[in-house]
Formats: C-alpha cells, structure tokens, sequence
C-alpha cells in the first residue's frame, strides 16, 4: 500500500527505488536503494511547533543589496507553471528594507573592497596591520563517510553537522564525538562549550553525533545555542531530531529553524543564536541560507515534489565571514537544489561567493556544478568522506564518492578550484559501487577520506594554510 502511495506522489519509477523497512529507533519509514532516508506520503516532515527565536535579514561580508529580492516560489510554480510576476514578500518584523550588505572583499576585476570608515581617514602602518592578522582553526573531522567540522574562534566554537559512517560497522557518528571529546581535554578554558550547533539536515551520516551528545549530566556538552531546518515528525529520523532539539532546548539551549517560507530577502538570515560569536578585533559572520522546504512536498504530484523527496536538498548552507576570509557549507546540497537557490537569490548572487567550500554531498557527481563553482569562484575545496578500506554498505564505495566526474568538473574549466597544491595521486569512482581508479590532483582540493581529519587555518587578512592535526 505504502509503495502504491509512493507511485501516487512521486511516480512509478521513482517508487520502486523506495524500499520499506521495519520501524526501529533512528531508521526511517522510506530508504532509497543506498539505504538513505527519503520522504514519502505518510512521512512528509512539518514545522515545529516554535521555531524559536525569529530570523533577521543576514550580513554576510559580500554582495550587493537591492531591493527586497527573495521571493518563495507560489504554490503554481511547484507545478510547473512559472510566474514571472512574482511580488516580493514583505520584510520579516524589525528588518529594514534596502539594509545594504558589505561589500566583497575578494581581490579581483570589478571587485570593491570593503573597510570601516576610520580605515579610510587613516591608513593602519604595516606593524598594526601584522599585529590585526587574527586566525581561526576549522577542522574538518574524518568520520567516515559523512561530515562533521568544529569551527574554534579566539572567542568560542561552533560546530556544523556531527555525522559519519554508520552501516559499515564503524561509528562515524562516535568517531565525531572522541574527536571533540580530545578537542575540548586540550582546550579546557572552553569549559566544552559549543557556542552554536547546526545540523544541516537529518541524514545519519550529518547527525548521528548528535543523537550521541548529552547535554545535562556527567559528560555532558554545554550548547549555548542549536540550528536545523525546522523539519519535524513523530518517525525516523524526523523524530530523532525533533527529540534532540527538544533536549537541547530544555537544557537552555537557544534555538532558531532555518526553512524557506521565513526568509523574505536575498541576503540570508541570521541573528543572536545562528550567530552568537562576538570576538575582539575580529566579529565573525555567520550567515544562513535555504533549509527546510516543506511547501515543495505539500502538493501531491507536483513537479517538484520528487526532487525534494531527499532531505539533502533541504540542508541548511552556512557561509562563515572572518574579515576577509569566506567560507560556504553546503551540507548534501544537489544540484537541483542548488539550481532552485540559485534562482531565489539570483538578485545577489555574491553571497555565495567566497573563498573555501565543503563540496556538497561528499563529492557526488549531483553536487557540484559549474553554475554553482562559477558563482562561488572558490579557491580551495574540501571534500568529507569516506576511505576506500571498507566495500560495506553506506561507504565511499557503496556511495562511490568522490566521483571523478566531479574532480574534473573542480579542475578544469570553465569553472574550477583556483589555488594549486603539489600535484598528488588520490582515487575517485566512475559510478556507485565500482572499483576506485587513480586520479591525479593539481588544485587545493582535500579530502578526509583521502588524508584523514584536515586543519584549516584562515588568517583574518584572507590567507589560508591547509595541515593536519
């Protein structure tokens, strides 16, 4: 009956790659052929009941601001009917229609820098200018195949997705959490606190650190704050995450849902707990966009539904500013979803484009596109996945991630990954579940199934220097 109702939603093809699974806690109702959770009618997320505190239009450190630009697609258009006479929505309480973003700091033909205006009326000798370089450290976790990264500021920490490997017999999930239970032993002034957690969305592989965290108790995280795409249920993995948010919550945690129908400008969002960091003599920005998309699925038969039937294209993306450096997290973000964001923030394109991102969805060749290279025009990429040790179930090799498909795309034109690196000999596959073949790489292109957990060091005056633990 479930399959029926699948064919009904998505179409007969699309319902024979669902396979129903027996109930258990953190399984979902729907899995596709590689054992990821998709939606399905009967299993279609929802808002919460309180998305928590309202979401403000974000600042990030790039871009132009025109007039309030984003615009939600209508109910029509998921239907395959478009509407060019789309009206902008109206500014969400407390936001200031034409508040202008800052400009890019990118170098480049036609780029404008942006600086206070003291530093205008007085230039800063080249000793004060040294002694302003500020660093911070992202780590990008080897956990399998999955992701996971810390991001530690001079003034706190923030952590964005805790997932890995969890059918193969390791514990990617476990692997995360040693890996911050190390973190924050060498760093005890921290008191193991996590200024602010996002999960991008609630596939195992980017959350199941999470469900492992305790946040009261013996050994418990101090979470400050905790970020996700608002979706909800009583099943699966909807459930798991309505049940860790509603803990981290009751023990004091802030909370804000990131989803589409809250956000009215082509700016991104933020405020106090998506971005509750305030370091001296340098702010980080963090900045939100996309996120949960529940309309898309509300519409039996719409044209978009199918697409939206895997909840990476509801991942939250995060852009992180520190003074001239940039950084984009992507979470499993594919391309038909990337296209739509594209689309709603087409009138300020800049905030996508910055100088380091975490390639979407483990390097898959639905990931990464040359739309979306050529608005970010990045100059280092990171690639969270697994190694080629294990033939198991949810692997790289059973994903066949990265693709090698996607390292050309990264290295060739017309769009690419523009810093080099020593060329060096690493391994892609052609297609799922297929033998992994050399594959030689000449851009600042990393990866933690390739070279395990990778240190990021990004210096303030917008340099970058990638090593290890």
């Amino acid at each position: 009956m479930k399959a029926l109702l699948l064919s009904m939603m998505f179409g007969a093809t699309a319902a024979g790659a669902f396979a129903q699974v027996a109930p258990e806690p953190f399984t979902a109702p729907y899995l596709d052929e590689q054992g990821e959770e998709v939606f399905g009618l009967g299993y279609i997320p929802q808002s919460p009941d309180d998305s928590g505190t309202p979401l403000l239009v974000g600042q990030p450190a790039a871009g132009a601001q025109v007039e309030p630009a984003f615009r939600p697609l209508r109910q029509t258009e998921f239907l395959g009917v478009l509407d060019s006479a789309r009206p902008a929505t109206d500014a969400p309480s407390g936001a200031r229609a034409g508040l202008p973003l800052l400009k890019s700091v990118r170098d480049g033909a036609g780029a404008m820098r942006w600086s206070p205006p003291a530093a205008r009326l007085l230039a800063p000798t080249p000793a004060a200018r040294a002694a302003a370089v500020k660093e911070m450290t992202v780590h990008y976790v080897y956990v399998g195949q999955g992701a996971g990264a810390i991001l530690e500021f001079p003034c706190g920490v923030a952590v964005i997705d805790t997932g890995g490997e969890y059918q193969s017999g390791d514990n990617g999930g476990q692997m995360f959490i040693d890996y911050l239970e190390a973190f924050f032993a060498a760093r005890p002034a921290l008191n193991r606190t996590i200024d602010v957690l996002i999960t991008s969305h609630p596939h195992k592989d980017h959350f199941y650190g999470l469900s492992l965290m305790k946040f009261t108790g013996p050994g418990a995280f101090k979470v400050r704050n905790i970020v996700d795409n608002g979706q909800s249920g009583t099943e699966g993995s909807l459930k798991a995450q309505t049940q860790i948010r509603a803990l981290a919550r009751a023990a004091g945690a802030g909370y804000s849902a990131i989803e589409l129908k809250s956000q009215k400008f082509a700016t991104g969002v933020t405020n106090a707990v998506i971005d509750p960091l305030t370091c001296p003599g340098v702010d980080p920005k963090i900045t939100a966009f996309w996120g949960g998309r529940n309309e898309a699925l509300s519409i039996p038969g719409a044209a978009r539904a199918h697409q939206y039937g895997t909840p990476n294209n509801h991942s939250v993306v995060v852009r992180v500013d520190y003074d001239k450096a940039s950084l984009l997290f992507l979470g499993d973000l594919q391309q038909e979803g990337a296209r739509d964001m594209l689309e709603e923030y087409q009138d300020n394109l800049e905030v996508f484009n910055v100088d380091v991102y975490l390639s979407a969805h483990h390097g898959a060749d639905n990931g990464t596109s040359d739309p979306l290279l050529g608005v970010m025009s990045p100059r280092i990429g990171i690639i969270s996945m697994g190694d080629r040790s294990s033939i198991k179930r949810s692997t790289a090799y059973d994903h066949g991630h990265p693709r090698l498909s996607t390292l050309k795309l990264m290295q060739e034109q017309p769009d690419i990954v523009s810093d080099v690196r020593d060329k060096v000999t690493f391994w892609g596959a052609e297609a799922e579940e297929t033998p992994f073949k050399d594959v030689e790489i000449t851009k600042a292109i990393y990866g933690t199934g390739w070279e395990g957990t990778l240190l990021l060091k990004v210096k303030s005056n917008g340099s970058y220097k990638v090593t290890k633990p």
